[in-house]
């Protein structure tokens, strides 16, 4: 006696099986395209008005930096000068002291300042985090290990996507000058070195590191699409800005 089929027995799987196929497909093609189509979100909003500055919404942020562009002090950040313009024992020059308590410092993804990088076309708003949203919108500040904000003096990381708003740090050269404008001071630091490497290459970078140092990290090739192996490493000795009290 001949056995029946799997779809004489039944019937509905003329129509199921088809279905769970095209789900899986769109499922596939949605994982895809988010991967190599999301980098790009950031950019439409800089061609909609013409510049680098931020229109994306930023989920759960704080825009500290408007206290400032406002013309109004922050409340709760104060700068106390150094008693003294001369150089500390070190050789390096006093450093005015800045105190942030909860209020004033960053957190979240917060928008505390902006970045630019002389002889480039390098000009974003800065955030703290890395998330998807911040990389939208601009470029982002590496949080945790040991990594920090300008003013800590430590090292501090700060990426953003090789398409959009670093797009351009393959023309920072050796001497250019990075610039970074927080609510609670202005830093300046200098290029010293560039490298490309692995991602898993932890020897690029040093997290134990107690003097200010600044990297500025993106994916390479800078023409690639979606997620690489590889990344684009700017790193940048410090030059003036006030410190933050521990």
């Amino acid at each position: 006696m001949k056995k029946n089929s799997f779809f004489r027995s039944n019937p509905w799987a003329f129509a199921a099986v088809p279905a769970a196929f095209a789900l899986l497909t769109a499922i596939v093609v949605a994982v895809v395209t988010y991967i190599y189509v999301h980098p790009y979100i950031g950019l439409f909003g800089m061609i909609a008005t013409g510049s680098s500055s931020s229109t994306v919404e930023v989920d759960d942020s704080r825009d500290l930096l408007a206290l400032r562009e406002e013309g109004s002090a922050s409340p709760s950040a104060s700068v106390r000068p150094s008693k003294s313009p001369s150089a500390s024992p070190s050789g390096s020059p006093e450093r005015d002291k800045i105190d942030l308590d909860e209020e004033t410092m960053p957190s979240g993804n917060d928008r505390y300042g902006k970045l630019s990088i002389s002889g480039t076309e390098v000009s974003c708003d800065l955030f703290y985090g890395t998330d998807n949203s911040v990389l939208d919108a601009g470029a982002g500040t590496y949080e945790g290990f040991g990594a920090g904000i300008p003013g800590e003096n430590c090292s501090i990381f700060i990426m953003a996507h090789n398409n959009t708003y670093f797009n351009d740090l393959k023309s920072a050269k050796v001497g250019a000058t990075v610039t970074i404008t927080t609510h609670y001071g202005d830093y300046v630091y200098r290029v010293v070195d560039t490298a490309i490497v692995e991602n898993t290459d932890s020897t690029a970078y040093d997290l134990s590191r107690t003097d200010e140092n600044l990297i500025l990290y993106t994916c390479y090739p800078f023409d690639a699409l979606g997620f690489t192996s590889q990344r684009y490493l700017v790193y940048c000795e410090f030059v003036s800005g006030p410190e933050i009290n521990e």
